[in-house]
């Protein structure tokens, strides 16, 4: 779950190469839980954002190419929104920029190849950031980054009374990029929401 502003909005990872996944296993993933969520998505009137690595689309066409036709259909007719994250995963601070720069590349090719364009936004690999990645993520023309609010620099919390309220993100050179903050206690609070561990009104207060 991410949070803008007063807005409160679903963001659904899938992510074929999770290290508790085996490769075996992804066909009953991908027919069991992401087919079931685009199940959802066309049987109720919410838009709801999905994201995916290049390489997770990759091998959802392989086991089920049926599952790209339908989410790009969602997207088309506007059932859905799509959030991009490159090709693969990385750790993109710990990363050379030539490695960055081709998994960005690399991924835009993949998306516009079986979704047909390239996205906007993008989910920040790990949430882990530098802002010596915003020219970067510019040039792939990014207009949006997710980033998690928890764990930001403290520096920020200090300088604001409500980090939220802050909508962008500049380096030491004015380049500027937007961001929506992800909330990874509310995303804990939803699994154990949909786990029975807590009320509805208690993830809700």
């Amino acid at each position: 779950l991410f949070k803008i502003m007063n807005n409160l909005y679903s963001l659904y990872h899938l992510n074929t190469n999770f290290s508790s996944i085996n490769p075996s296993k992804l066909k009953t993933l991908i027919n069991n839980s992401y087919s079931k969520l685009l199940d959802m998505v066309e049987n109720n009137n919410f838009n709801i954002a999905i994201e995916a690595s290049g390489k997770s689309l990759i091998d959802i066409f392989k086991f089920n190419e049926k599952f790209i036709k339908r989410l790009r259909h969602l997207i088309d007719i506007k059932k859905c929104s799509f959030v991009g994250s490159g090709y693969m995963q990385i750790i993109m601070p710990l990363s050379p920029y030539e490695l960055n720069e081709k998994n960005l590349s690399f991924g835009n090719e993949i998306y516009k190849k079986l979704l047909g364009f390239k996205p906007e936004i993008l989910y920040v690999n790990e949430q882990s950031f530098s802002k010596s990645l915003i020219p970067l993520f510019k040039k792939y023309r990014y207009k949006k980054i997710i980033l998690e609010y928890n764990n930001t620099n403290l520096s920020i919390k200090k300088k604001f009374t409500d980090a939220y309220s802050i909508d962008c993100i500049k380096d030491d050179y004015n380049n500027k990029i937007d961001v929506i903050w992800n909330d990874h206690i509310l995303f804990q609070k939803f699994q154990r929401y949909v786990s029975n561990e807590i009320s509805e009104n208690e993830y809700l207060s």
